[in-house]
């Protein structure tokens, strides 16, 4: 038994930071055209050669954006640049296009996007997630007071960071899913939009190790009660 309680203890760790390794990641994606941060995005937005405006002789330059959390990531001509989401407008001329009934840019696309998918919900996670990391460390020490206490904010804390995280992983595949639809439904199909699969796997798999991190931590929690509630009943019969 005492075996079993190490391995979950130290699976609880494990857990806990690479979940928090894959959130931050998920964070700073875009934030260097180095292949690691670029191929992290969110949304992956292009003009559409084969759109039906196309055929009214409307020339479409070779321009590939790439929207994370806090940062763009705008190809042009197999070049790449990526810059913060709040200095965009360094990127507006290099992708837009002029219509006759004005101007069709990918960083406005983009900067919707970013203002509807907030980091914030993001950031608060990871930051529950090194409390939980501090918190399994110190229940790791032998002898230390306050164990059973601890313990409980552990549980407890976890199970936020799960609802939380739960709700902001449904609320970035909901709202990268709907920008797919209304975008390209809005620009006639001249704005074509693919979903990062990369960052939705690193969404959801964090997901699942602070989740199953969290039943470790209750499970000790139980194991842990589970004396004094036999005692009570013996003491109680």
């Amino acid at each position: 038994m005492l075996a079993l309680l190490f391995a979950i203890k130290y699976w609880n760790l494990v857990s806990v930071t690479i979940a928090a390794f894959l959130l931050s990641f998920l964070l700073v994606g875009c934030f260097s055209s180095e292949l690691t941060y670029s191929l992290v995005y969110l949304l992956r937005l292009l003009f559409n050669d084969s759109a039906d405006l196309v055929s009214l002789n409307l020339s479409l330059p070779d321009i590939t954006l790439r929207a994370g959390y806090l940062a763009m990531c705008v190809s042009v001509d197999s070049a790449m640049e990526c810059v913060a989401a709040h200095n965009l407008s360094v990127l507006y001329a290099s992708s837009s296009i002029k219509l006759e009934e004005g101007t069709m840019s990918l960083t406005d696309v983009s900067r919707g996007l970013s203002e509807t998918c907030n980091p914030r919900l993001l950031v608060c996670c990871i930051i529950l997630s090194l409390l939980l990391i501090v918190l399994i460390l110190w229940l790791a020490i032998p002898l230390v007071p306050g164990k059973m206490f601890i313990r409980r904010v552990t549980l407890a804390l976890g199970v936020l960071t799960v609802l939380l995280w739960g709700l902001g992983a449904m609320l970035q595949h909901q709202t990268v899913l709907t920008a797919v639809k209304l975008v390209e439904m809005s620009s006639l199909g001249l704005i074509k939009l693919n979903r990062g699969g990369r960052a939705e796997a690193m969404t959801w798999t964090a997901f699942l190790f602070l989740f199953v991190a969290t039943i470790g931590v209750g499970f000790e929690n139980w194991k842990e009660v589970q004396p004094q509630v036999k005692e009570q009943k013996r003491y109680g019969s």
